[in-house]
């Protein structure tokens, strides 16, 4: 019984022959045998056909003849050296055996589309700018690597996208230190995969720390997938996110040394930097503070009041629908101390307008780092090239 890809893959394709051999079994026993006794003639030596196409005709038989007699000839000369013919069989099937150094092991053949994707994951916690400023040393090194007239197009996709654009773009992207890196190649070029192969090297070591693998380019590699970053997921699922990430971690060493295995990484971060703010309910209330108050407003200084209270505004002339949003400028709110001075106004709740206070009037803070999505699964992925790298 197939399963997965395999079953998607094949049971089509099997079902396609066993109704082609059906509907040419079925053929064979009623159209085949009335054509034959209305166009054949009973005297097999005659063809029945005149003219050029008679002549055609019967000097093909005549070639047909002697090759069966050239092939009777050949067949006993065979049977009377079987020792050397079973030889020669044998020297030809154990010479295909070496085959298997060079053969891959894929469903479908790899087929070069000149397409290259590549996932670019800095220190978990790099701001949007700096990580741009690292993406752009990795392009000056596509740049040295691939030749000019074989570089065609190279764009870059930094931080998070917009969120419906999800539904048609996989990505592995959790935060702002993620990036995308699609290169299109000219029609006429070199091997992708040695590309690849070189680039990632090159970057391992003129940028340590950062992690570099590629990801499935064209359409054929991304149906096999389902649509995941790599043709293996390995995925823990459990109620502690931080105990399947622990076990991913064991598991990690253990997969690197599959012979095969390339790309091998998890895809989480648990090492995100993270401000924890704790609001002292006693001090709250005697401010006339809510704790969701507190939380709206900081969300509004920092993340916009898109997060809290979206906003948007549409272009009737374009079409484009924009969104409208206030928040704090960054450069102002650049250190610790600046975030506690985010103002608290009670009079959002009907309270009195004039007893404004801030965040460090009723909340202290505590660093840590915390994993940057919300899954509770732990994934370790790998690509599986076989003989291809």
């Amino acid at each position: 019984m197939l399963k997965g890809v395999s079953k998607f893959l094949f049971t089509p394709l099997a079902m396609a022959v066993i109704f082609a051999m059906l509907t040419s079994y079925l053929l064979s026993r009623t159209l085949v045998a009335t054509m034959a006794i209305n166009l054949l003639p009973e005297d097999p030596k005659e063809h029945g056909v005149g003219g050029r196409v008679g002549e055609y005709l019967e000097r093909f038989d005549q070639a047909f003849e002697r090759f069966k007699e050239r092939y009777r000839r050949g067949l006993t000369t065979a049977l009377h050296h079987r020792g050397l013919v079973l030889g020669c069989v044998g020297v030809v099937i154990l010479s295909s055996l070496l085959l298997l150094l060079a053969v891959g092991q894929d469903f479908f053949p790899y087929v070069d589309a000149g397409q290259i994707k590549l996932h670019v994951r800095v220190p978990a916690g790099t701001r949007l700018e700096e990580t741009e400023r690292m993406m752009a040393k990795v392009e000056n090194i596509v740049c040295d690597t691939i030749p000019p007239d074989e570089l065609q197009l190279m764009t870059d996709h930094i931080g998070l996208p917009v969120y419906w654009a999800l539904l048609f773009y996989q990505t592995d992207t959790i935060g702002p230190q993620d990036a995308d890196l699609q290169i299109e190649l000219s029609k006429k070029h070199h091997p992708s995969l040695g590309y690849i192969k070189k680039i990632r090297q090159t970057v391992n070591e003129r940028m340590p720390g950062m992690q570099i693998y590629s990801q499935a380019a064209d359409i054929t590699s991304q149906v096999l997938n389902f649509g995941l970053s790599a043709p293996i997921d390995v995925q823990f699922q459990g109620r502690d996110a931080y105990s399947s990430y622990k076990l991913a971690v064991e598991l990690l060493p253990k997969v690197t040394t599959i012979p095969g295995a390339g790309d091998v990484r998890i895809p989480e971060t648990f090492d995100y930097p993270t401000l924890r703010v704790n609001i002292d309910r006693a001090k709250a209330l005697q401010l006339g503070i809510s704790e969701n108050l507190a939380t709206q407003n900081l969300l509004n200084s920092l993340a916009s009041s898109v997060v809290v209270a979206p906003n948007n505004w549409l272009d009737w002339d374009t079409g484009v629908n924009y969104s409208v949003a206030v928040q704090t400028p960054q450069h102002v709110v650049n250190s610790i101390d600046e975030v506690l001075k985010t103002p608290i106004n009670p009079s959002a709740v009907g309270g009195n307008s004039s007893s404004t206070s801030s965040y460090g009037n009723s909340t202290s803070t505590s660093s840590t780092s915390t994993s940057s999505t919300s899954t509770t699964n732990a994934q370790t992925r790998w690509s599986r090239w076989g003989s291809r790298t």
